[in-house]
């Protein structure tokens, strides 16, 4: 029993290993070669991981992209395990999620840049994207506390993607090294938000 327990355990960490290095290879494909340029089998052949592997994990591009996005949500949601998030409103927990998120994509800046800025002309990947973003931003909301059921959480969270996308627009041109441009759209949003939330009660 401990030794089927014990190759479960070597087994899913042999996944998160190849799944590292096939999302650091498509970030550098997509980096240097353009959006457009990566492929599973380049993938693959950039992160030294054996095709077969590779198609087994991420089947099409579109697979990829998704176990990208979500690599990000588990890197922001093991960072609340390390650091729970500070403030008693909803709003300083919903800006610390948020910037938490663009360290993170800050950290591989120009994959990241490369594939959104590409997005608009791949439908099928938009989708995901968006669908993805939808998924983060609710659970931003649930683990700010904010309240909030059935239409009134579907607004929430189309109030949070309109946030969202001004404060990425801000992060795409911001050179700042602590993201204080990013930061002040964030805070701006969010208040003016904050501000129409109550004005509407």
């Amino acid at each position: 029993m401990d030794t089927q327990k014990a190759n479960k355990k070597t087994k899913k960490q042999d996944v998160e290993v190849i799944a590292k290095k096939l999302h650091s290879a498509a970030l550098g494909i997509a980096e240097n070669e353009g959006y457009t340029a990566i492929t599973i089998s380049r993938a693959a052949k950039v992160g030294g991981v054996p095709l077969g592997d590779a198609i087994y994990l991420y089947p099409s591009v579109t697979h990829l992209l998704s176990g990208l996005l979500n690599s990000i949500d588990k890197q922001i949601l093991e960072s609340l395990n390390l650091t729970p998030l500070e403030g008693d409103e909803v709003r300083e927990k919903l800006f610390e999620l948020m910037m938490r998120h663009f360290d993170t994509i800050q950290a591989t800046r120009g994959g990241f840049l490369a594939i959104i800025n590409h997005l608009y002309k791949d439908p099928r990947n938009l989708a995901i994207f968006s669908t993805k973003l939808l998924q983060m931003l609710t659970w931003f909301l649930d683990a700010s506390g904010a309240t909030g059921t059935g239409l009134a959480k579907n607004l929430q969270v189309k109030a949070l993607g309109v946030i969202y996308l001004f404060a990425l627009n801000s992060w795409k041109h911001d050179d700042t090294e602590d993201l204080s441009k990013t930061m002040a759209t964030l805070d701006r949003a969010l208040c003016e938000a904050e501000k129409i939330a109550k004005f509407l009660k």
